[in-house]
């Protein structure tokens, strides 16, 4: 069986001299695995006694989950804006490594 590894870091502030990081076994995933059968039935408890009256139907998700898409991807585009920008100015910045590609796709052809 193989239990996954998890990294610890200490947070500032933590009574930790230094700074301190390295992995443990993931004892809750672990504790899942081990009660699988007892959380499956907590959970279904849990999703039976559920109120369903306001939820969304399956278009109005649909709806609300391409607005959030749509409102991510220009929060993104204004992101890689800012940077382009900054980068032109000639401050040393670059995109982050999560960046999405739709957001920073941007070709600037220059000939000499």
């Amino acid at each position: 069986m193989h239990i996954p590894l998890v990294a610890m870091t200490a947070d500032k502030g933590a009574a930790v001299t230094g700074s301190a990081s390295g992995e443990v076994s993931d004892t809750f995933a672990f504790t899942i695995w081990l009660h699988k059968e007892a959380v499956i039935r907590a959970l279904s408890v849990e999703l039976d006694q559920c109120d369903y009256a306001n939820a969304l139907t399956q278009q109005q998700r649909e709806v609300r989950l391409s607005e959030i898409g749509r409102d991510r991807l220009r929060a993104e585009r204004e992101e890689a804006a800012l940077v382009w920008h900054a980068q032109a100015q000639g401050d040393a910045i670059e995109h982050r490594s999560d960046e999405r590609h739709a957001g920073v796709e941007h070709v600037v052809v220059i000939t000499r």
